[in-house]
């Protein structure tokens, strides 16, 4: 069923954090999709922070832990499907 995007966004918790989907179909139930868990790769991030920004068909962030250098955070870039 086709989805509509309403928004993305990202959550820290349990230290860690999660980019997210929010849609609606066309029968108009709204769903939540996890597209990228933090903490699933060594030195991709934790705790997401500030905004994301777009730009073609990108979104970037940062974290506040977890960078490859040590316990810093990083920027990130993640597709609208999840790809990190």
């Amino acid at each position: 069923m086709r989805k509509r995007v309403l928004c993305f966004g990202f959550l820290a918790f349990a230290g860690l954090g999660a980019f997210f989907l929010l849609a609606t179909t066309r029968a108009g139930a709204q769903t939540e999709t996890i597209l990228y868990s933090f903490g699933s790769q060594p030195g991709d991030g934790a705790n997401p922070y500030g905004g994301l920004l777009y730009n073609k068909g990108n979104l970037y962030g940062t974290t506040h832990a977890n960078a490859p250098s040590g316990n810093l955070g990083n920027v990130f870039e993640i597709t609208a499907e999840g790809q990190y």
